[in-house]
């Protein structure tokens, strides 16, 4: 979320729901940093009719991104 406008609506919305009483979980689907570390290790993204097309490589940087540098498992 780049635009400040629905940064604040989303943590609005977030907020709401634990007012609620309810426990949201929100998922991030990374698709802008897993471009970017794709393009630094050289490697091609593929795309089939707008979506990506995964392959071991490809999942390999995916997990890295989201479970290594972002949500910081192991």
């Amino acid at each position: 979320m780049m635009n400040s406008s629905l940064q604040n609506s989303f943590a609005h919305d977030i907020a709401f729901l634990k007012f609620l009483g309810l426990n949201p979980i929100v998922v991030h689907g990374g698709a802008p940093q897993i471009e970017k570390a794709l393009n630094r290790i050289g490697k091609k993204v593929k795309f089939v009719n707008g979506i990506r097309i995964t392959d071991a490589e490809t999942i390999e940087v995916v997990e890295w991104v989201l479970g290594v540098k972002y949500n910081k498992i192991s």
